[in-house]
């Protein structure tokens, strides 16, 4: 096969899984509270438009997808580093609770 038609196979699936992961953060951050919030949107409206523009110019896009991956890859480290911070608060109080169901036994 051409090696353009190759790469332009590829750089559509990229944009098909940017388009589907953009809708998906897109729907988990209008659940989410916080900062976690503002991450998922934002990631998400910049992963739909990149995913569009895949389909617009794929060879084009094919140049700055290393850049574009390198990008998205760094915001996301970022961001699970601030929710496992928020998840590590959350797993302290859950222990806490079930501190409070030891005081009994069941026979």
């Amino acid at each position: 096969m051409v090696p353009n038609v190759i790469i332009s196979i590829f750089v559509m699936l990229v944009g098909l899984w940017a388009l589907i992961a953009g809708i998906v953060l897109l729907v988990l951050g209008g659940g989410s509270e916080g900062a976690g919030k503002i991450f998922k949107i934002a990631l998400g409206i910049v992963l739909i438009v990149f995913g569009f523009a895949t389909f617009v110019n794929p060879i084009t896009q094919a140049y700055f997808f290393l850049a574009f991956m390198g990008i998205i890859l760094g915001i996301t480290g970022v961001f699970l580093v601030i929710q496992s911070f928020s998840m590590k608060r959350g797993y302290e109080t859950i222990k806490k609770l079930n501190e409070g169901f030891k005081d009994y036994d069941i026979e």
